[in-house]
């Protein structure tokens, strides 16, 4: 039996074979698994292999699990190598599309990045080069993005990642649904998954948490929703940033709390800014931290003033933490996680739709202050009766994003910092726009066009309008008043895409500034 597995770094087929390699590569002495050639895309001249496995059994099924390929396809022995190459379409000028009606060939084009036994620099091609899908974006983007614009529109709005997940993502959830059983989990999560995350904040945010402080939530969103419900009361007084996600000040409103605006100050969230925000009444405070859309990012030091101005007034902190996996240039990031057992009792909220691309998955966490907190959150928010609680093949996802994406991870901080820099530059040029500092984290830009004197909804509407690209305004709505004057820009596509919107932009700025029909 012979099992063949296509392998290749983009999604362009057919490929044609334009190196050929007759002499087999063996990659791992273990597996039996040979490279039969190399192969160069007609179109986008990304390279790609094939590999075959020669067995008479079925027993390298389970070894192709642990090379985390994720698909096999079984076919007939060949004593005769070279005649195998041929038939599989690798040694000779034959695309993968033929390949397929003569020998079984199963399509990793996405998966190259597992083969950690391949040459490097093919892994690393397949782990940095994936292009997006845009034909499955048009289909499942939703949120303002590709599958709610018009054909023509290009969405840089809301902070979903337009970029393929890691590999490490699609093979764990593959090998998880080959045993088809599907039960439920444990009400507070996976114990791999609790102990990934808390692995996650001790090696990334400067935070050391016991596991059973982590409750795996429905995404972010539902978390912070959830943890405004178990702190506050009806009436309560919560300082709150503005401008700040909607979501932060919108989970306070839920749980019936009144809200007092602690503003930003040139920009950035300034203890004198907190103390004026301060009431005889407040009883917490939520932040956003990193923030956005400002992409500010608070030193270690002042995380520590911020957690003892809260422990002084007995007052509880809760910080939406989304963003913890965008930080950018190198940045060292400390979690209010670290100061669970302060007075302040913080409460941290962490997802994976931004760090990881992850946002379809719906999968976060809640990092309770101690492990009696956590257990009574369990307890009063009904994931201990099955009315909350996520996905655990999201659990599954999540775990290998976070123990065994680190490459893809990098490569994607380092893109988004390229983009934001290359973005920064552009749009500066523009007459009436004003970045006036790098974002520190986040992969989204907040510009300030106030010297337009074009209203932030409107300048979006003719943007979209007039150049089909479509941003979002720093409107109420959003980010609440403190936003006026600002619109929104989402980086995390590719560079292309990122130039043709600027593109559209630039070509059409002054019809912008100067039509208003």
């Amino acid at each position: 039996m012979t099992i063949v597995i296509a392998m290749s770094a983009c999604r362009s087929i057919p490929h044609e074979i334009t190196r050929e390699s007759h002499e087999p590569c063996e990659l791992d002495p273990r597996s039996a698994v040979t490279v039969d050639g190399l192969a160069t895309c007609v179109d986008c001249a990304t390279t790609s292999f094939a590999v075959s496995v020669q067995t008479d059994s079925l027993a390298h099924r389970s070894l192709l699990q642990q090379q985390e390929f994720i698909g096999y396809s079984a076919g007939p022995a060949r004593e005769d190598h070279s005649q195998h190459q041929k038939s599989c379409g690798v040694s000779t000028r034959m695309s993968h599309a033929r390949a397929q009606t003569t020998h079984e060939v199963i399509d990793m084009r996405y998966h190259t990045a597992q083969l950690t036994t391949a040459p490097r620099d093919l892994r690393m091609d397949a782990q940095i080069a994936r292009e997006p899908d845009f034909e499955a974006l048009r289909k499942r983007a939703f949120n303002l993005r590709w599958a709610e614009c018009p054909p023509d529109v290009i969405p840089l709005t809301a902070a979903d990642p337009d970029l393929p997940i890691a590999p490490a993502i699609t093979a764990a959830l593959v090998r998880y649904i080959t045993t088809p059983h599907l039960p439920y989990g444990p009400a507070a999560g996976l114990p791999e998954f609790r102990s990934a995350v808390a692995a996650h904040f001790m090696r990334t945010k400067s935070a050391e948490i016991d596991p059973t402080r982590v409750i795996a939530a429905n995404s972010a969103a539902s978390a912070i929703t959830l943890v405004a419900r178990e702190v506050l009361r009806a009436g309560d007084e919560v300082v709150v940033q503005d401008p700040v996600d909607f979501l932060v000040s919108e989970s306070v409103r839920r749980a019936g709390a009144t809200i007092r605006l602690w503003r930003a100050d040139n920009g950035r969230f300034t203890p004198d800014g907190l103390r004026d925000a301060w009431g005889n009444r407040t009883r917490a405070l939520f932040v956003c931290h990193p923030h956005n859309p400002l992409g500010t990012l608070w030193s270690p030091a002042e995380v520590q003033a911020i957690a003892e101005f809260a422990s002084e007034r007995e007052a509880t902190l809760v910080s939406d933490e989304v963003w913890s996996d965008v930080v950018l240039d190198g940045r060292k990031f400390r979690s209010f996680a670290a100061h669970g057992d302060d007075t302040c009792h913080a409460w941290v909220v962490h997802g994976m739709s931004k760090g990881f691309a992850m946002a379809g998955l719906r999968v976060g966490s809640v990092i309770a202050p101690s492990r009696a907190a956590a257990d009574t959150f369990v307890s009063n928010q009904g994931f201990a009766q099955t009315i909350e609680g996520v996905s655990t093949l999201s659990q599954i996802a999540a775990t290998a994003a976070l123990r065994d994406a680190g490459a893809w991870h990098s490569e994607f901080l380092a893109h988004c910092a390229r983009l934001r820099d290359h973005a920064i530059k552009r749009l500066s040029k523009l007459e009436g726009v004003r970045i006036p500092r790098a974002p520190e984290a986040t992969f989204v830009l907040f510009a300030n066009v106030q010297a337009t004197a074009i209203a932030e909804d409107e300048l979006a509407r003719r943007i979209e309008r007039i150049a089909r690209v479509r941003v979002v305004p720093g409107s109420p709505r959003w980010f609440g008043n403190g936003a006026a004057g600002h619109i929104r820009l989402s980086l995390a596509t590719t560079r292309e895409v990122l130039d043709e919107a600027l593109d559209r932009m630039q070509a059409a700025w002054q019809d912008i500034l100067h039509n208003a029909v």
